[in-house]
């Protein structure tokens, strides 16, 4: 969906792309489960929720104008 949707808005000049997180340290994970998520990431952590933002802000800002269609994975290396 996210080429399709770059592809039909780019003549518009807008971009389309989309961020795929990981675990995300929101209150809802019980402290233990937390760890144990943690440790099958490679930077062994749970993200916060200004680890998203930072990846919004920069799709969302001039540096990224000639990126679309693209999925940003924000998770710690938890996908490699």
């Amino acid at each position: 969906y996210t080429r399709s949707a770059a592809t039909e808005l780019g003549p518009y000049g807008i971009t389309v792309n989309v961020i795929s997180p990981g675990a995300v340290q929101t209150g809802w994970i019980p402290a233990e489960l937390e760890k144990e998520i943690a440790a099958t990431y490679p930077l062994r952590r749970i993200g916060q929720p200004e680890d998203i933002a930072k990846a919004v802000t920069f799709f969302a800002s001039d540096q990224a104008e000639w990126i679309t269609g693209q999925v940003l994975h924000v998770g710690g290396g938890n996908r490699m």
